[in-house]
């Protein structure tokens, strides 16, 4: 069934638990509201005997039916990755939003020393967000993707941003010393 502001589609097909050769049929019904911030999608997968077996990822990951999407889509795609040994590393931003992502933090491409932060808008809806920088920047201006200045004007270390749904913002922050140093020496 699809309406203006929404959809819901039942699929059936068959799912392998682990590595037996028997499949158990399901019965998965996917519906979402275009009504609202955020899309907000559900998700319902069941055998045909009516007992839920909740979501199931591509990678056969099992999802709760209340997961946040943003972060288990990092967490199934960008899966944590030990490292051996001490490579503790002091936080250069502290950014606060509930639905504003920090995507990127990198070294500017031009080689400048500048810092680089991406932040994105992942609800659907507008948002607020908070930057501060943690090391000691000189200045923080707006560019463009590919990190050339907007003509926006530069402002200090510490900043508030209104981002538009689905909003992609780069923050080019120019460290005070000429290199990034933060106060506890890393």
């Amino acid at each position: 069934m699809i309406s203006p502001s929404g959809a819901w589609f039942r699929l059936s097909g068959r799912l392998r638990e682990g590595w037996s050769p028997q499949h158990t049929e399901i019965v998965c019904d996917l519906g979402f509201t275009a009504d609202r911030p955020g899309f907000q999608v559900e998700g319902l997968a069941y055998r045909p005997d009516g007992s839920i077996l909740k979501a199931v990822s591509p990678r056969g990951h099992h999802l709760p039916l209340d997961a946040d999407a943003v972060a288990e889509g990092y967490r199934l795609n960008r899966p944590a990755r030990p490292v051996v040994g001490d490579h503790a590393a002091a936080a250069l931003f502290a950014v606060r939003s509930e639905t504003v992502v920090t995507e990127t933090v990198k070294l500017a491409d031009d080689a400048s020393g500048d810092v680089i932060l991406r932040l994105y808008e992942s609800a659907g809806g507008r948002g607020s967000v908070s930057v501060t920088a943690l090391f000691d920047a000189a200045r923080c201006g707006r560019t463009d993707l590919l990190e050339r200045a907007t003509g926006a004007p530069w402002v200090g270390p510490s900043t508030t941003l209104e981002l538009r749904p689905f909003e992609i913002v780069t923050l080019r922050y120019r460290p005070a010393a000429g290199r990034v140093s933060t106060s506890s020496g890393r």
